[in-house]
């Protein structure tokens, strides 16, 4: 993956002010994260791995999930701040998610250090039950209205 921080830089000085930096913070399977610090909180700055196949796709469905389960169901998943699916990312070099940072630890290092309660289960568990309710109106991703093909387009979104 090849970043152009400094577009990047712009990008998240237009959308919430001075950036002071980027630091990695994790490489996985399916995407690298970079903390992004912007003064008095952090943000999080996600890019799809080049592993990824229809990066653009799956961005448009990350976020329009991310944003239909937080603001339709209250779920507590990060607020998306601004992204692109672009394959230059707006000049940044990759398809992003740019969002907010919801301090804690990672729930596979809680479990690979035994730190994971009943309580959290319990929790895990509610959530999964909450998902399982949300009525949808067909099987697959979730997009937005004008990311649909226009076969779909006067189809329910959920």
């Amino acid at each position: 993956m090849s970043v152009n921080f400094a577009a990047a830089k712009g990008m998240v000085e237009a959308a919430m002010g001075t950036c002071h930096g980027f630091e990695k913070s994790a490489e996985a399977g399916f995407h690298t994260v970079f903390q992004v610090a912007l003064g008095k909180f952090n943000a999080i700055l996600r890019f799809p791995n080049a592993s990824v196949k229809n990066a653009s796709d799956v961005v448009r469905s990350e976020q329009a999930t991310m944003t239909f389960l937080r603001e339709a169901h209250g779920f507590p998943i990060p607020r998306v701040y601004t992204w692109s699916a672009d394959l230059e990312g707006d000049g940044i070099g990759s398809p992003y998610i740019f969002m907010e940072h919801i301090p804690g630890v990672p729930f596979e290092d809680a479990l690979h250090e035994g730190k994971v309660s009943n309580c959290l289960w319990r929790q895990i568990a509610q959530i999964q039950d909450r998902l399982a309710r949300i009525p949808l109106a067909r099987i697959g991703s979730i997009y937005r209205r004008e990311d649909l093909p226009p076969h779909l387009a006067d189809s329910p979104l959920y």
